[in-house]
């Protein structure tokens, strides 16, 4: 996404970039994938945006501001609710979408409403089960141990958690062995990539 601009000047904006990557061609590698039984998905960051990007500029009163640079969206308003809702179904219907990662590349700091995120939680909690009511067969995974939400109450949620990018081997254990005191263990997502012999 980013329309040509670096991506992580542009979170928040989920329209695919037409400029660099795919080029556009994003449906075209959906519909391959899934021609070799395989399912599709993507990686959103429902919750942030960056102040430049465009639905900051056109709608700020969705979102809060926590740094001069990350924007949060405020989950507890019906209306910012129901955009990141509605783009996150334009998005599974135009790439035949069977699969997300909802990651969370901060920590919000402050809650200005004064109610301790209970408000945000609570409407995080109805974003991820209306996409789930729409869509049944959407595998979920949660990525947020950044922002402090991967615990065990979340687990309701998702399908599995990813715990970290990090990939060294020292810290993975660390932070499985960490984990396990606050996430069910069988909820923690393995990843492996493969390469054909041929």
């Amino acid at each position: 996404f980013g329309n040509g601009e670096a991506w992580s000047e542009c979170v928040g904006d989920w329209e695919e970039n037409k400029n660099g990557a795919y080029f556009g061609k994003m449906r075209e590698i959906s519909d391959e994938v899934h021609k070799h039984g395989m399912k599709f998905g993507l990686w959103l960051e429902p919750e942030r945006a960056v102040a430049k990007s465009e639905i900051v500029k056109t709608h700020p009163e969705y979102f809060f501001d926590n740094n001069g640079y990350s924007c949060f969206l405020d989950f507890s308003r019906d209306d910012a609710r129901e955009y990141i809702t509605n783009k996150t179904a334009k998005l599974v219907e135009k790439y035949n979408i069977d699969y997300f990662k909802f990651d969370f590349n901060d920590s919000i700091t402050y809650d200005k409403s004064h109610n301790a995120f209970f408000n945000y939680h609570k409407g995080l909690e109805k974003y991820v089960s209306d996409i789930r009511e729409k869509y049944p067969d959407i595998y979920i995974e949660g990525c947020a141990s950044g922002g402090f939400v991967t615990n065990i109450n979340n687990m309701r949620l998702y399908d599995s958690v990813w715990l970290s990018d990090n990939q060294s081997v020292y810290e993975t254990v660390r932070i499985f062995k960490d984990s396990v005191k606050h996430v069910t263990p069988a909820f923690m997502e393995k990843w492996g990539a493969f390469l054909s012999a041929g």
